[in-house]
C-alpha cells in the first residue's frame, strides 16, 4: 500500500546540438545551456508536484480510514465486547446463585 514516487531523469544523455556552429553566436550556446538546465528543473518541478499529489490522495484516504475506526468499528468494537462481558457477568451471577440454592437443598 506504498505511494510510488516518480524519478524523472531529463535529458540525462548528452546530446550534440543541431546548429551550426559556424553561423551561430555564443549566445546560442548560452541559450541551449540555459534551455536543458530549464528542462531539467521543469522535469524535477513535475517530479515534486506528482509526488505530493498522490502522497495527499494518500493521506486523504489513510485520513478517511482512521476516522472510520475511531468513528464506526472501534465503538462497535467496544459496545461488542461490553455486551459480552455483561453477558458473562450474568452468568457467573446465575452460576453463584444455583450453587448457593444447591448447597442449601444439601444441607436441608
Amino acid at each position: 500500500m506504498g505511494v510510488e514516487i516518480p524519478d524523472v531523469d531529463p535529458l540525462s544523455a548528452e546530446t550534440i546540438p543541431s546548429y551550426s556552429f559556424h553561423g551561430s553566436s555564443g549566445a546560442m550556446d548560452a541559450a541551449y545551456a540555459k534551455f536543458r538546465r530549464v528542462m531539467a528543473l521543469v522535469a524535477q518541478l513535475a517530479e515534486i508536484e506528482t509526488s505530493v499529489y498522490r502522497l495527499a490522495v494518500q493521506i486523504r484516504k489513510t485520513h478517511r480510514r482512521v476516522n472510520a475506526l475511531e468513528k464506526v468499528v472501534i465503538p462497535q468494537d467496544k459496545a461488542e465486547i461490553s455486551f459480552i462481558s455483561d453477558v458473562l457477568e450474568e452468568g457467573e451471577r446465575e452460576d453463584f446463585t444455583r450453587m448457593k440454592l444447591a448447597q442449601k437443598k444439601i444441607k436441608e
